[in-house]
């Protein structure tokens, strides 16, 4: 997976989340055509939303390398040797 894809598609479904949630946080009506779409669906929509957004950005950080943790040498415990 591109470093690029993973970023462009992680911060448009940050994006989305957060106009959930903006939405939520205001209490915006939102009418399509006849239809009142009710705040449920932005609950899950920023859910669904942040999860896949979250979901790229740790694809993306595993690309880019990983953790810190990931440098120590096998046989010693996380934190004990300053890479």
């Amino acid at each position: 997976m591109s470093i690029y894809y993973a970023l462009v598609s992680s911060l448009i479904f940050a994006a989305v989340a957060a106009a959930h949630l903006v939405r939520l946080l205001n209490r915006w009506a939102v009418q399509v055509g006849p239809y009142s779409v009710p705040m449920s669906l932005s609950w899950i929509g920023l859910v669904i939303a942040a999860l896949i957004a979250a979901w790229g950005f740790a694809q993306l950080v595993r690309a880019l390398g990983g953790s810190r943790a990931s440098n120590v040498p096998s046989g010693f415990p996380p934190g004990t040797i300053d890479v």
